[in-house]
């Protein structure tokens, strides 16, 4: 596409996936695009809907959430060659134990930081060496004590861009050198 504004008029989703348009996937794209075709859709109760619902099954099935607390590791237990995650150690010095262990860090925190480096094997430290993150975007979402149609407005997505190149955008704003 030759056109500038055309380009990023196309483009505008790519804010959704946080990845510059020269590499996001086009499926990815499409589903992105898909998604607001017939309008946007969101959890009955807002974001917040999901978090409960995970923590209802979690609790449902013997599992215990806790917030504001700080983990310090992960445990890893060797046998022979064999490695398993078996709990994590609270900053506060707790162990909790369990037979599964999910870390929602990404992936060069979790195994770097919260496994240690000593457990992993020499691929994984060099995948771990080439993973490159996409950039994060900050989604603001406001209540308002009036009504919104009265004032022109509807309830959909406000995409507010600078002119030019997204993918140059992008670009200025990598901080791929500080990870």
């Amino acid at each position: 596409i030759k056109d500038p504004l055309l380009k990023q008029i196309l483009n505008v989703q790519c804010g959704d996936y946080g990845l510059p348009p020269g590499q996001a996937s086009f499926p990815l794209h499409c589903a992105a695009m898909d998604h607001y075709m017939e309008g946007g859709y969101y959890p009955m109760g807002g974001g917040a809907a999901i978090v409960k619902s995970l923590t209802t099954a979690i609790k449902k099935y013997g599992g215990e959430v806790r917030t504001g607390q700080a983990v310090k590791r992960i445990l890893i237990e060797s046998s022979g060659k064999v490695q398993k995650a078996t709990g994590v150690e609270l900053e506060n010095g707790e162990k909790i134990y369990s037979e599964t262990v999910v870390s929602n860090a990404d992936p060069g925190k979790t195994y770097g930081g919260l496994v240690g480096e000593t457990y992993l094997s020499k691929k994984l430290r060099s995948r771990l060496s080439k993973t490159r993150y996409s950039v994060t975007s900050l989604i603001l979402f406001l209540t308002v004590d009036m009504d919104l149609r009265k004032q022109g407005m509807d309830s959909g997505n406000i995409w507010v861009m600078p002119k030019g190149d997204l993918d140059e955008l992008y670009k200025k704003m990598a901080v791929s050198d500080l990870l």
